[in-house]
């Protein structure tokens, strides 16, 4: 599905079991992405509350990640109430993340987001690196962000 990307495999595996995850639960939530108030919300409606039921394979989680291991992909939770500086301070905690906690390791960031404002993603699309940066609304393809 989003191979013409060239995006690794691991990432396209990822991407395909938050879209199935979201298929289960459009009827849930009758198509009102209102209803995904926050990152807790989301993680508690599509896994259950838990991240470590071999779903999403081997990836870091924004907000809810304690420090492990340092894994390959970061999935980054950002809810439909969640405010611009919630979204401000999610980038910040990747970008920490990929700088600092887990430098040279983390090399893929999916936004999985119910919400997104690109004037606050312009402001730190710099700070990246080489890593591949992805956005997943809900509902919708994901796309490349550019950096």
């Amino acid at each position: 599905m989003y191979q013409s990307n060239n995006w690794s495999d691991e990432l396209q595996r990822l991407l395909k079991a938050l879209d199935e995850r979201e298929a289960g639960l459009f009827d849930e939530i009758e198509g009102n992405l209102d209803e995904l108030y926050s990152a807790e919300d989301i993680i508690n409606r599509v896994f259950d509350g838990r991240l470590d039921n071999g779903v999403l394979g081997n990836v870091n989680v924004i907000p809810f990640d304690t420090q492990g291991q340092c894994c390959s992909t970061l999935l980054v939770v950002i809810g439909a109430k969640d405010s611009d500086r919630t979204i401000n301070t999610r980038i910040l905690e990747a970008i920490k993340h990929i700088l600092a906690t887990c430098p040279g390791k983390t090399t893929n960031v999916v936004f999985w987001a119910a919400k997104w404002n690109s004037q606050v993603w312009a402001k730190h699309n710099r700070s990246f690196g080489q890593a591949t940066v992805v956005l997943k609304p809900f509902l919708a393809a994901a796309t490349p962000l550019y950096h």
